[in-house]
């Protein structure tokens, strides 16, 4: 792996959320925390995530509508990490977009397997070990639309000549 994937830890508990970033951290990725939908969008805007580890009860935005927001929005992987362990919930979950659903207490090798089962399916399926964001690829400093097929320039200008 060139660069090491980015993960985004949303949960509203502090303790749940900094423990998950520290072990991701500890076995070699990029991870931002984020303590709900408004943190979560503001790190999408600013940087591609490769994967989003979820948590599905959190006041104002809950997980499964950032699920669906981070589905349409690109290739991100997402892992639920939840309390809720009802058949139901796990359904609606993985309707809704996630590539996979874990409840809570869980074992943190057994997330860890996850995310990079998840990362792996990502990369076997995309264009390497980019991340993406929409449609788009992120390539050094610039961003390249797959849909139009066009490449844009940090500052959003587009590359016209190549």
């Amino acid at each position: 792996m060139s660069e090491a994937a980015h993960i985004v830890v949303v949960d509203d508990d502090r303790d749940v959320r900094e423990t998950v970033a520290e072990y991701l951290r500890r076995n070699g990725y990029a991870v931002t925390e984020a303590d709900g939908g408004a943190a979560l969008r503001e790190v999408m805007a600013s940087r591609p995530i490769d994967l989003a580890v979820l948590d599905v009860n959190m006041p104002g935005v809950d997980g499964l509508t950032l699920a669906r927001e981070i589905r349409s929005s690109g290739e991100a992987g997402i892992i639920m990490l939840t309390a809720n362990n009802e058949d139901l919930d796990k359904i609606v979950g993985l309707e809704v977009g996630a590539d996979d659903y874990m409840t809570k207490p869980y074992n943190p090798r057994e997330l860890l397997a996850r995310v990079k089962a998840v990362l792996r399916r990502a990369r076997n399926s995309g264009d390497g070990d980019t991340a993406t964001l929409g449609r788009e690829v992120q390539m050094g400093k610039c961003r390249l639309n797959l849909d139009e097929r066009k490449l844009f320039e940090a500052d959003g200008d587009e590359v016209t000549s190549v």
